[in-house]
């Protein structure tokens, strides 16, 4: 396991507060600045839950019923040829109507250069998106 497959501490404090409390491997102690992993870990007073990616994604898409996808879109130059990411989050209506929309800011698409990058930004559109259906 690697650090870097379980949420940040901004992240995973907000999930905390958005409801989350499933098992997790690893939890932040205290001040958050260390992340402890353990085989088994649930709420505790000093603790903040660190999920996996997948399990927060999971999260939304259960709670939520938001889901996303990460579209890679590749571009080629003279003797050049990058990959960047855009989000697409897609939310549900009571399972049957379905709203999609690519993730912009002040109008432009987003496009990250790399896929962590992407997951990031897109686990904090769907914290800011249920925020907002509080």
């Amino acid at each position: 396991m690697n650090n870097k497959d379980f949420t940040l501490y901004p992240e995973a404090l907000e999930l905390k507060q958005l409801g989350f409390d499933e098992p997790c491997l690893a939890s932040y102690y205290r001040t958050g600045k260390k992340l402890d992993i353990a085989e088994y870990v649930r709420h505790g007073e000093y603790t903040v839950l660190a999920p996996l990616y997948q399990q927060a994604f999971r999260f939304f898409r259960e709670k939520y019923d938001l889901d996303y996808s990460l579209l890679p879109e590749s571009s080629s130059g003279h003797r050049l040829s990058t990959r960047t990411f855009n989000i697409v989050i897609y939310k549900y209506h009571m399972n049957m109507n379905v709203q999609s929309e690519i993730v912009r800011i002040d109008g432009k698409i987003v496009r990250y250069n790399k896929r962590e990058e992407a997951e990031l930004a897109c686990l904090k559109k769907l914290i800011e998106i249920a925020n907002d259906k509080q």
